[in-house]
């Protein structure tokens, strides 16, 4: 039955794994350094020079703001932003004192430098590059080529386009430095399609790619989850003279993670880690450990740490080090020796990546201590550094702190309204060590605001957020609309249409396009949405199986409700169509950006086949498509595929999915769990959902609301209200303590209010976990005992 459904056993797995991964992997020889479009964002904010290296590592260079006279820029930028005509623009511009920077090459060029330099007026460096080209400045290369360079560090890209397109148009040809950033800038707008074509451009242009243009459109390959144009890229690159080297290894390892862990590509990337040199060391290396901070490999990741400057890590290393000394309950761990002797130094992305971990586990103290140990270093704390250090502090339920260290990021004159700041009297004991007033804030920083303060303040806040961000010169990007239709879907069971035409308003300007991460949440609500239709909702949904009192509901759900019987593609993955009309233009942007799948939308596909079609023959299908592409299988793909066995019945089947994926490395979460217990509870079956529960915990896995309320379930739906009952309030104090006015309330209240728990992790000893064991052990007997009780009765 696993064959059938895709989930080969171990060895069968990895070698359809390695048949993809080996051409790849091979053909990458032992010879500089990498030069790609978007490394880790440290590497970028250092690296923007798009002058070739040649085969020695980039040279750390700060791009040199420009300095004119600043009455002549904000002079012209009032003007262009008055929407004059071109005629009125120009006769007004001869009137002026500005005449002499835009007929001289060098002051034009000067003037387009520092607008593009300042994030407020960056959008007004292309007409000014037109307007110093109408009035008969002829400008050389170089013009543009700088104007570009401070486009990129404002993240500007779409405008950086433009400028490579005026350059062409202007002076009728163009260089490798302006096309490279052209690559560059397609990529980080997601318009993969255009890579196809790019090498094209180059010839037309009588212009040679160099080794930078291919690490470009290699990176842009790697991030759109494109093993097959990578291959040949690496074949073209051969064409040109230009083998392959460690450069090329680099920015294959840091992108790899798109794929999941890789053994191959780990080892390789620590090969050539002693023949890399400063920022693009530290970015390989960050990525490695960035890989096994995913996969919950504390052990692998400090080991990893030793190859970093130990005198400047200290204090990641005493902070991991704890935790795999309590996870291992044997004392102080004592890392491994490193196969080499390297002290790469770190950066800021370093510390951001743990500080990030830490706020997925809602450990504010380990986050200030990483923190506390990167202000004893040379190294300055990024925007970064805040926006992750916001996300931790929302996390840790501290969110007084986290608003009013945004509010000092921003411009006085500029802040959120008195009712959603916290009194000075709600402030806590929590003392950050970090004084941001000295940090301009970015995007990053107001999306980690965003995400933190919505739950508290509802949709009422976004409105202020937004407009706080516009005038600290920021714009919404795509990110901020994954934030909002996160929110959405997570605070109410909005349909599928509503949430589109939401959507669909929050487009704040063209720059801000639809992304996969988006499609994400969509398609997820879609699903939620076909799954409610066909097999309903609640404790009610399968107890009336059981019930002589109650019918079960026949669900009929016709074509137009579901998505079963038309087909569409994105990235070469079939997805089913949807009527819903935004999803469907969503779809189609996507395809026309070449925007491959990626793992959640095709673990979304699975579910789809296995879960709500039942259909194993289509769930195989979607699994060997995730095998061509070289993606590693994770949890989410075992989840949709426990699901359809689960929705069919064959609970043995979905226990081997869950026995598989451990044996291939998979760490099992409480939601796989969970779903065995719902689909013991589906078959009426309370004491093989408790010891589903009860594997659970002896795998110190932390039960959450979802398999406390399932295994509660399982005794409702066989009419068992007191076991059930029992077990709800045995179980909530590892959710919450339980309040004593509710010991009164009737089972449905009861789980209305637990459900409607907002919860905060909590981490159990051993001897918790010891007596949590004990309690579903003894909950076990008491079923027995009851059923020996009703047997007797009858």
């Amino acid at each position: 039955m696993l064959k059938r459904a895709g989930f080969a056993p171990s060895p069968q797995f990895e070698y359809a794994r390695l048949l993809i991964l080996r051409p790849l992997i091979r053909c990458l020889p032992s010879s500089a350094l990498a030069l790609r479009p978007r490394m880790p964002r440290s590497f970028m904010a250092q690296n923007t020079s798009v002058r070739p290296n040649g085969a020695h590592a980039p040279q750390m260079q700060n791009a040199a703001v420009p300095h004119p006279p600043s009455a002549p820029a904000q002079l012209l930028c009032s003007l262009l932003s008055k929407s004059l005509t071109p005629r009125v623009l120009v006769k007004r511009i001869r009137q002026s004192s500005l005449l002499p920077h835009l007929l001289d090459p060098t002051k034009a060029r000067l003037l387009a430098e520092a607008i593009a330099a300042t994030p407020g007026t960056s959008h007004h460096a292309v007409p000014t590059l037109r307007l110093a080209h109408l009035l008969g400045c002829k400008m050389k290369q170089n013009a543009y080529e700088c104007t570009a360079h401070q486009l990129a560090h404002v993240s500007k890209w779409d405008h950086i386009l433009a400028v490579v397109s005026v350059g062409k148009r202007h002076t009728g040809k163009t260089t490798v430095r302006l096309l490279n950033w052209r690559v560059r800038a397609l990529v980080e707008t997601d318009q993969y399609l255009q890579l196809h074509s790019i090498l094209e451009e180059f010839s037309l242009y009588h212009v040679k790619p160099n080794r930078r243009t291919f690490h470009l459109l290699i990176s842009g390959c790697m991030r759109n989850r494109d093993l097959a144009s990578t291959q040949d890229l690496l074949r073209i690159m051969e064409e040109h003279n230009i083998p392959p080297d460690e450069s090329t290894t680099a920015t294959i390892a840091i992108y790899h993670r798109n794929f999941g862990t890789n053994s191959q590509v780990q080892e390789r990337g620590m090969k050539i880690l002693p023949t890399l040199g400063g920022i693009t060391a530290t970015a390989v290396l960050n990525s490695l450990v960035e890989l096994r901070l995913g996969a919950r490999d504390l052990t692998g990741c400090l080991d990893l740490l030793m190859l970093f400057d130990s005198k400047q890590i200290i204090s990641i290393v005493q902070v991991v080090s704890g935790l795999v000394s309590t996870q291992d309950h044997e004392g102080r761990y004592i890392p491994s020796s490193p196969s080499c002797s390297l002290s790469i130094s770190p950066n800021a992305e370093t510390f951001a990546i743990f500080i990030r971990y830490f706020a997925s586990q809602a450990n504010l103290v380990a986050a200030l201590h990483v923190l506390e140990g990167l202000l004893t270093t040379s190294i300055q704390p990024t925007a970064e550094i805040v926006a992750s250090l916001v996300h931790t502090l929302f996390q840790s339920k501290q969110s007084t702190v986290a608003i009013r260290m945004v509010v000092k990021m921003c411009d006085p004159q500029t802040r959120l309204p008195e009712t959603l700041l916290p009194p000075e009297s709600d402030m806590t004991d929590v003392k950050l060590p970090l004084d941001v007033s000295g940090i301009k804030p970015t995007t990053r920083v107001f999306n980690a605001l965003l995400k933190g303060i919505l739950p508290i303040h509802g949709l009422d806040v976004f409105h202020d957020v937004i407009s706080v961000m516009q005038a600290n010169g920021l714009q919404p990007n795509a990110s901020t609309v994954e934030v909002l239709i996160a929110y959405l879907r997570g605070a109410s069971r909005i349909r599928p249409g509503t949430l589109g035409r939401l959507i669909r308003r929050m487009y704040f300007s063209p720059t801000v396009r639809p992304s996969i991460r988006h499609l994400h949440t969509l398609l997820s609500v879609i699903l939620r949405h076909e799954r409610f239709l066909k097999f309903g909702s609640g404790w009610d949904s399968f107890a009336a199986k059981f019930s002589r009192s109650r019918q079960a509901q026949v669900r009929v759900v016709s074509d137009s409700q579901t998505s079963q019987d038309r087909i569409e593609s994105i990235g070469g993955l079939s997805l089913r169509k949807v009527d819903n009309r935004i999803t469907r233009s969503i779809v189609e942007d996507l395809k026309s950006r070449g925007v491959n799948v990626d793992a959640p939308l095709t673990s979304l596909r699975l579910r789809q086949e296995a879960g709500i079609k039942l259909d194993l023959d289509g769930a195989q299908a979607v699994f060997e498509a995730i095998l061509a592409r070289g993606m590693q299988v994770n949890k989410y793909h075992c989840g949709a595929l426990m699901e359809g066995y689960v929705q069919a019945g064959d609970l043995r089947s979905a226990s081997d999915v869950l026995k598989r994926a451990i044996q291939i490395g998979i760490e099992p979460n409480v939601v796989l769990f969970t779903i065995l217990i719902v689909g013991h509870a589906r078959q009426g079956n309370p004491e093989d959902a408790v010891r589903v529960f009860q594997q659970m915990v002896a795998n110190r896995i932390q039960p959450d609301i979802a398999a406390i309320d399932a295994v509660s379930s399982a005794f409702f739906a066989v009419g068992s209200y007191g076991m059930a009952r029992n077990t709800l309030m045995s179980l909530w104090p590892y959710i919450a303590p339980f309040p004593e006015d509710f010991r009164t309330l009737r089972l449905r209240q009861l789980a209305v209010e637990f459900r409607s728990i907002q919860p905060r992790p909590k981490e159990l000893s051993k001897q918790e976990w010891i007596a949590l064991y004990r309690k579903l052990t003894h909950l076990i007997l008491r079923w027995r005992a009851s059923l020996e009780l009703g047997k007797n009765k009858k």
